[in-house]
């Protein structure tokens, strides 16, 4: 099973979007940005919310639950 980061990766993979383009439209630092790719912090709502925006995916996707 896949966790949130590894599902990041692929997401940004698949809409080619890269990591810089992610923090400029969420206003988050770079290094969060390789944090949540790296699952190496957690998700604030509000960011797991407009990342999934971003994204195109729902909330479930994103943390495993579908």
């Amino acid at each position: 099973m896949m966790n949130y980061g590894e599902r990041i990766n692929d997401l940004l993979f698949e809409r080619k979007i890269t990591p810089e383009k992610l923090f400029e439209d969420l206003g988050v630092s770079l290094s969060t940005v390789y944090r949540w790719k790296n699952s190496e912090t957690e998700l604030f709502l509000s960011n797991l919310i407009e990342l999934t925006n971003i994204l195109d995916c729902s909330v479930d996707y994103l943390v495993g639950r579908e």
